[in-house]
């Protein structure tokens, strides 16, 4: 099972002890916990850094990290006793809006089977994804 953790994709992290994932492990599930870039670092859009990026797009690299996070489980589940045929993504708020949005990234396909999603969805709003604007804001007020 990966967690990923919620906070407006402005907060947060995997290693809140509120989801340290003990009570799971006793009942046999090996449990993950991840982070991801945050806030501008992980979803700021702005030309710039659509122009450097393969796909041409940007504000997607805390979903890239998670994506990342997904593979490595996958890779290395067996190491740890599970099953790499059998992950489940889960997670809160902002977690959960981040897998449903990576239940249909053809980026995600087959990295997780089963997904659990709490108080989140995919139709939630992000600042920082919305327009260029905040990005452009953000880049004036750092100089």
């Amino acid at each position: 099972m990966l967690w990923i953790h919620g906070g407006g994709f402005s907060t947060g992290a995997g290693s809140t002890i509120f989801f340290d994932g003990e009570e799971l492990a006793r009942l046999g599930a090996v449990v993950i916990t991840i982070n991801y870039r945050l806030g501008p670092f992980g979803f700021l859009a702005h030309p710039a850094l659509s122009a450097e990026s393969p796909e041409g797009v940007s504000g997607n690299a805390g979903l890239l990290d998670q994506v990342a996070a997904l593979a490595w489980a996958r890779r290395n589940a067996a190491a740890f006793g599970g099953n790499p045929e059998c992950i489940t993504a889960f997670g809160e708020s902002a977690g959960a809006a981040s897998i449903a949005r990576l239940l249909v990234s053809p980026k995600a396909e087959g990295l997780f089977h089963r997904a659990i999603l709490q108080s989140g969805h995919a139709r939630g709003r992000n600042r920082w994804l919305r327009q260029d604007t905040p990005g452009f804001r953000s880049a004036e007020s750092v100089g």
